[in-house]
């Protein structure tokens, strides 16, 4: 009994081992030097954002050509979470939280304008940022407009 349960078991190995050795290729592969801890993708611009958590740095990726700009953007230490304003005009960075190479967390945001480049630091007090994202306003319409605004 014990010999047709290893006989099922090794030809249900056999069936599911090259499913899962097979595997399709695609794209390529891009070295940034650093650790990428987060992208966001530009489509308007043609660009692919790339947070490089250990060089402090936001890369860009030219999505026509797969160009590597590095270090487009010098940020603050540890830059995580990334998010791109719907209208694609700001690029919002979370920087934190400490890892094993890292013994201090930092707490910022950096809010980046991108046609310009300006930038502006606001730090989150004692509150490790871990990730972040851009909220669309819209006003209510009919009766709730007695009671403001409502974000979606």
């Amino acid at each position: 009994m014990r010999y047709y349960g290893f006989l099922i078991l090794a030809a249900f190995m056999a069936l599911t081992v090259p499913r899962a050795t097979c595997s399709t290729t695609f794209g390529s592969v891009l070295a940034i030097g650093g650790h990428a801890s987060d992208i966001a993708l530009d489509e308007a611009r043609g660009l692919l954002y790339v947070s490089n958590y250990t060089t402090n740095c936001i890369d860009e990726v030219n999505t026509a050509n797969n160009s590597l700009m590095q270090c487009q953007f010098n940020v603050d230490p540890q830059p995580g979470s990334l998010a791109l304003s719907p209208d694609g005009q700001y690029l919002l960075i979370a920087h934190g939280p400490k890892g094993d190479q890292f013994k201090q967390s930092y707490n910022l945001l950096t809010l980046i304008h991108l046609p310009d480049g300006a930038s502006w630091v606001f730090s989150t007090g004692d509150d490790t940022p871990l990730g972040v994202a851009f909220v669309a306003t819209v006003a209510a319409t009919g009766p709730a407009n007695q009671i403001g605004r409502a974000h979606v």
